[in-house]
């Protein structure tokens, strides 16, 4: 099996991430990080072992993200609804990349060029469909944050691009 497979694997964990955050983080053109190495793997088998062992699910990633975030934001129970909003778009956008990403793994083996591009574009199309979605919630929570939470905010989104993910210690 080819390693670009278990890099997308990788990368579409990544990808949810970004789109679930692009509103805040301006995550642009991630998702085809997967086209860069095109080395051979030994077999499927260890294919599966490293991506089961190093990635978790675009679904577990997604919640680790709201979890950190809800933490580092101390997000008061005044903002308790808005941020259930937040949290709600942030998990439609991982369902959406869940199913991108099946569709890719279900048909990778069979993939022309073409199609990997156009697979790149259904990416970006949903890194765009989430970012627009997860704008007006998010605006809606960062208004209602005091002083103190929205620096702490501006840096942690301002920080993402640097260190290539939101701030975790990963």
């Amino acid at each position: 099996m080819n390693q670009i497979n278990g890099r997308t694997a990788h990368k579409t964990s990544r990808i949810l991430v970004m789109t679930a955050f692009a509103a805040a983080f301006a995550m642009a053109g991630s998702a085809g990080a997967y086209a860069g190495d095109v080395t051979q793997s030994s077999s499927a088998g260890a294919h599966a072992r490293h991506v089961s062992a190093k990635n978790k699910s675009v679904e577990e990633t997604a919640e680790d993200r709201i979890n950190y975030l809800h933490k580092v934001l101390q997000i008061t129970p005044a903002q308790e609804d808005q941020w259930n909003k937040v949290a709600a778009v942030i998990r439609e956008n991982a369902d959406q990349i869940t199913i991108l990403a099946k569709a890719r793994s279900e048909n990778y083996k069979s993939m022309t060029a073409v199609d990997d591009l156009n697979s790149y574009a259904e990416f970006s199309g949903a890194h765009e469909d989430g970012t627009r979605k997860l704008i007006p919630v998010f605006k809606s929570l960062y208004e209602s944050m005091n002083e103190p939470q929205q620096k702490v905010a501006d840096m942690v989104f301002r920080d993402h691009e640097r260190k290539g993910h939101m701030g975790s210690k990963s």
